[in-house]
């Protein structure tokens, strides 16, 4: 699975891909508003990536030590705390999982089986401090946009020295 994965952070794909096993098979959705996204391998498994809260909200099993168990609401809650746990030390958090397909699949995007999180760390410039002073010193008022979680934003913004009200895409 990780290795599948790879090839799309090293192709520099779009954000949002869609792929197919081959052109017999049904189109799958694609939400663009949820910020995950679906491809097939083959006809015989689907996965997903993206927002943590998101892929928890399509799974209904998770795999713990190589056995497939019922993920609960409170499971989920525990996890949620996971990633927040994550994102608060200023990493973007990206959930996995997957879902092995039947033939005639209503809703294949549906009761996944959660994999786990990945954390990714991306460090502000070594600069970034300096400009933010030299922008205040200028009466300029910063404000932070960020697509990430508001948590990793807040602890980016720790660490360059930055007091402001953090906006999410949602804002």
């Amino acid at each position: 699975l990780v290795e599948y994965f790879d090839q799309f952070i090293e192709q520099k794909t779009p954000r949002y891909v869609l792929i197919q096993g081959d052109k017999s098979d049904p189109p799958l959705s694609y939400d663009q508003e949820n910020y995950y996204r679906f491809g097939k391998h083959g006809k015989k498994i689907i996965y997903a990536k993206g927002a943590s809260k998101h892929i928890l909200d399509i799974c209904s099993h998770e795999l713990v030590n190589s056995k497939i168990q019922i993920l609960t609401k409170l499971r989920k809650l525990e996890l949620l705390k996971v990633a927040e746990a994550m994102e608060a030390d200023a990493l973007r958090v990206l959930g996995f999982s997957f879902r092995n397909l039947e033939k005639e699949d209503k809703s294949p995007e549906s009761s996944l089986i959660f994999l786990g999180f990945m954390g990714m760390q991306d460090c502000p410039r070594p600069e970034v401090r300096e400009a933010l002073k030299d922008c205040l010193a200028a009466g300029i008022k910063v404000k932070m946009i960020t697509g990430d979680s508001a948590l990793t934003a807040k602890a980016i913004a720790q660490q360059i020295g930055m007091h402001c009200k953090i906006m999410t895409g949602c804002d």
